[in-house]
């Protein structure tokens, strides 16, 4: 099978990234696209993100009645923190007859060289990058498995959905109404 990995914290995940892995699901031609959350990024401080089984509940509330959408919790069993070339390894040796493709934003495209054995994750796998805004496309850098795609552009990010529940500012239409629920009911990053 052909499968499209969509690593990210998702802290939340919003319908950005549902309306992103739809479309690289049906661009690409995917047999299905597999969340795959970290439980901590290496770029990120832990402490800014939400317990990992609560973010872990929201992915599985968002794609719950997309059969082509999966979430892979492979991180939680890795060493912390997360790095795409092991988690990539640990899929290929689980997953031996897949073939498995990165989907990631051009932001993230922009800082792939600070990535650990970064070579060798774009020998393995090919990288389909979706544009997002405040990318300078003609200076993000060329690698080779690499292809840029121009899809819907949303100015969703979970950073601005955290700001703004911080600031008790709606979120209706970034997020599902069950996870906006969610989140309110349990006061998740207030």
């Amino acid at each position: 099978m052909k499968i499209g990995l969509y690593f990210g914290s998702f802290n939340p995940i919003h319908n950005g990234h549902l309306i992103i892995a739809n479309k690289m699901y049906e661009t690409i031609g995917f047999d299905e696209v597999w969340f795959v959350p970290s439980p901590h990024n290496p770029f990120k401080k832990v402490n800014e993100l939400l317990d990992f089984s609560c973010r872990l509940q929201m992915i599985q509330i968002l794609i719950e009645h997309q059969k082509h959408l999966k979430l892979n919790a492979i991180e939680d069993s890795l060493p912390k923190p997360s790095y795409t070339i092991q988690t990539i390894e640990a899929l290929e040796e689980m997953y031996p007859k897949n073939q498995f493709h990165i989907i990631m934003g051009s932001d993230i495209l922009e800082t792939l060289d600070q990535w650990r054995n970064y070579q060798k994750l774009l020998e393995k796998c090919p990288i389909h990058v979706y544009y997002r805004p405040g990318t300078d496309l003609h200076s993000l850098p060329a690698y080779k498995n690499v292809k840029v795609y121009h899809l819907p552009l949303l100015e969703i990010s979970s950073t601005s959905i955290r700001k703004s529940i911080q600031a008790d500012k709606s979120i209706i239409g970034e997020v599902d109404s069950k996870i906006m629920h969610l989140i309110r009911t349990n006061g998740w990053y207030l």
